[in-house]
């Protein structure tokens, strides 16, 4: 045993580079795999010899140290062969590891990385090197298989630069996109935060998130104190931020300094008395190119066009087909080169209202060419059709049948370069990929110099489409997955014009941060800025101003007094220390029956908000100040579970399960989703499809109409038989 234990420790030494045996660990901030976008780590799969991971630093920091640790796994056949990773940084080498040392299936390298080499975008590169006939499998199954575990990281000491006052720089410093460490958007407000500075906050909170479509953008706010880091301030002139003040002016203006409490950081100061100043000030902001060196502008008023139903940018067009052209998400675009190469991905989003009468589909027309070499089974190759992690086709080659076959051995052309493939609607969500995948054969006798030659080219034709124009916006609302995957109805209309924010008349700096997710999410679904939305302080007892809008909430169960009034006419209500769901009265479950809603769960869910203490949620219903729109409530037990929500939406399984009208977050048992009220339509169809969607809709109430009116019709109709057979029976009276 203990010949066994000083072996393995004698290969593990052997296996480490020199470096990796000196360098100690760093305690600077770490980049894991995952934040890089290599969720399920980096493989080497079908004979795959290079591959490389690109990590980001921010713009004002320079890199003093850095560290990579690998955690790898290899399969049987590299371990027992002279297999070697070679690792690179910018294209210069540092190491290469061993992989047939390792006592284990897994094994663990610690590199330092010469921090002269990491630039703002850097380039990791591995490279596989083995013997080439194990690089050259007689199949894809036999082929060296070593992964990169997404347990791997990458750990950064960096020194903090001092930073000029320039808006042409913005949104840098105070927000970082190359920041994979994700620092939050520092955002002070002056003491007891008024709707105006709120508006503009959420509105510049909706701009992070317009510019950063694949990436979450958190936010730090902060209240009367003024951090010491970049910070935005948000105010009217003269009010004050802690110890800071903002300037006076009778103009509204943008101004960026040094932070009094951090000369090495900067503020920018958002300035104006008015709502429309301010709004204007937000706007400016994001859309004006400033002159280098400016420190600041003061700002006129602007008019911002207001959006229209459905105009957002990031969302397919349904009034014409989409080429796929038109979706490329990033290179190689519509070419993949060599036998082995990434998928051809094209990305899109949708509104999640697209309806389809059942049995519909929407048409995917995929032009394709595939390489001709001699060495290509065409029998074998296809190209992989895959939309939203789900398998639709493998497209041949050429095509089958017998008499393309006949055809095919006098000489004809039987290549198939066209194919239509029919999609599901349900398939469509708010955001949406489509990938295809050259799975290219080769003969058994096939040269390994053929094989790793990149010179042969697959082609996604430019006619390729696909086509939404069948479809319409109808659906029944409330849906809360709808709200998570597209923030709709809200971003119906983009702008946020139809919409209306209500927060608690003091609300906890906590659901203002929240309030701020919620916002930049919605504009990074619909890539246009929330300039026309309305913050309150409380539920408006003007009743006016809540008709034809839908509602966003955010509280929680200890806001009282204000979830009184929001949840009146709803199916929940506000008790002492908890949020209930109400009973049916005698009326609504005769309506639920009738409807065709007979497994409602407002029971169930209100045994369940009883029976935990700390939670986190969506709560959606019909609004009691509009019978056509929704209230949307992000709402938790407490403000700290409340703050959990933005981590909660960036899992793909917890978004999964948020759906119907009410959804439940907790630590031990996930996500628990209820529907306890009874949905409405909401949308178009033409009137004769409306009376076909109602007949489908509500099956019961057609089949008592339909009995009643038989009923009554063959009472009708039985009393008319019987006078009839009555006066034919009974005899003429003799004159």
């Amino acid at each position: 045993m203990i010949k066994h234990f000083l072996l393995a420790c004698l290969i593990t030494l052997l296996s480490l580079p020199v470096k990796a045996l000196e360098s100690e660990v760093l305690e600077g901030h770490q980049i894991s795999l995952a934040q890089m976008g290599w969720d399920d780590g980096v493989p080497f799969l079908q004979g795959q010899k290079d591959s490389g991971i690109v990590f980001t630093t921010r713009h004002d920091e320079v890199i003093t140290r850095a560290q990579l640790l690998l955690d790898l796994k290899v399969d049987d056949e590299v371990v027992e062969s002279n297999a070697t990773l070679g690792v690179t940084v910018n294209g210069q080498h540092i190491a290469t590891l061993p992989l047939e040392a390792a006592f284990d299936s897994d094994v663990t390298y610690r590199l330092d990385i010469p921090p002269m080499l990491v630039t703002s975008a850097t380039l990791i590169g591995f490279r596989l090197e083995t013997e080439e006939d194990l690089l050259c499998p007689p199949n894809r199954e036999a082929a060296l298989q070593v992964t990169i575990l997404p347990t791997s990281y990458i750990t950064l000491e960096s020194a903090q630069l001092n930073v000029v006052p320039d808006l042409s720089r913005f949104p840098l410093p105070f927000w970082d996109i190359n920041d994979m460490a994700n620092t939050p958007v520092n955002i002070a407000l002056p003491s007891s935060p008024e709707p105006p500075q709120l508006n503009a906050a959420t509105m510049l909170a909706s701009w992070f998130g317009v510019v950063s479509p694949k990436k979450r953008v958190i936010f730090e706010v902060s209240v009367d104190v003024l951090p010491q880091q970049h910070t935005i301030v948000i105010g009217a002139p003269g009010q004050t931020v802690g110890s800071f003040t903002l300037p006076e002016s009778d103009a509204p203006y943008i101004r960026v300094m040094q932070n009094p409490k951090s000369p090495s950081h900067n503020l920018l100061v958002i300035a104006g008395r008015e709502k429309r100043d301010l709004r204007s000030a937000v706007w400016k902001l994001s859309k004006t190119g400033f002159k280098i060196q400016t420190t600041s502008a003061t700002v006129e008023y602007q008019n911002i066009p207001r959006s229209k139903p459905y105009d957002s940018p990031r969302w397919i067009a349904t009034d014409r087909p989409v080429y796929l052209r038109e979706l490329v998400a990033h290179e190689p675009g519509m070419v993949a080169l060599g036998v082995w190469h990434e998928p051809l991905d094209y990305t899109f989003r949708a509104a999640p209202d697209l309806f389809l009468w059942d049995g519909e589909t929407i048409p995917l027309e995929i032009g394709y060419r595939f390489p001709t070499a001699p060495w290509i089974d065409e029998s074998l190759s296809n190209l992989s059709v895959t939309f939203n992690q789900q398998y639709l086709a493998g497209l041949p080659v050429n095509r089958n049948g017998v008499l393309e076959r006949l055809w095919h051995k006098v000489g004809g052309d039987i290549r198939q370069e066209q194919a239509k493939i029919p999609v599901q609607p349900y398939m469509i969500y708010g955001d949406n990929h489509l990938s295809l995948y050259f799975n290219i054969a080769n003969k058994p006798d096939t040269l390994c110099s053929e094989l790793f030659d990149n010179n042969i080219k697959s082609t996604v034709e430019d006619t390729s489409l696909i086509d939404l124009t069948r479809s319409s916006h109808f659906t029944q609302l409330p849906n809360l997955s709808f709200f998570i995957g597209a923030s709709f109805p809200f971003t119906r209309y983009a702008d946020f014009s139809q919409t209306v924010i209500l927060l608690p008349e003091k609300p906890d700096v906590k659901q203002i941060q929240t309030l701020f997710e919620l916002a930049a999410r919605a504009g990074s679904a619909t890539g246009t800025v929330q300039s026309y939305t309305r913050v309150f302080l409380g539920v408006p007892n003007n009743r006016q101003m809540l008709r034809n809008k839908d509602i966003l909430a955010v509280s929680v169960v200890g806001d009282t007094t204000f979830n009184r009034k929001l949840f009146k006419g709803s199916p929940y209500h506000q008790l002492t220390d908890r949020l209930g769901v109400r009973d049916y009265t005698f009326s609504q479950t005769l309506r639920n029956w009738m409807s065709g809603d007979w497994q409602l769960d407002a029971l169930e869910a209100d045994r369940y908000l009883s029976a935990i203490q700390e939670w986190r949620g969506f709560l959606s219903y019909k609004s009691p100040w509009d019978s056509e729109r929704v209230v949307v409530v992000a709402t938790a037990s407490d403000p700290v579970q409340i703050t959990m929500l933005g981590a909660d939406l960036q899992v793909r399984a917890i978004n999964a399960a948020i759906r119907k009208d009410t959804a439940i977050i907790t630590d031990n048992h996930g996500v628990r989703s209820f529907q306890v009220a009874s949905q409405f339509p909401s949308g178009k169809l033409p009137w004769y499809k409306m009376i076909i969607w109602y007949a489908n809709q509500h099956g019961a109430i057609l089949a008592i109409v339909a009995v009643a009116f038989s009923s009554m019709t063959g009472l009708a109709l039985h009393h008319v038989l019987a006078q009839r057979n009555r006066k034919r029976l009974t005899p003429p009276k003799k004159g």
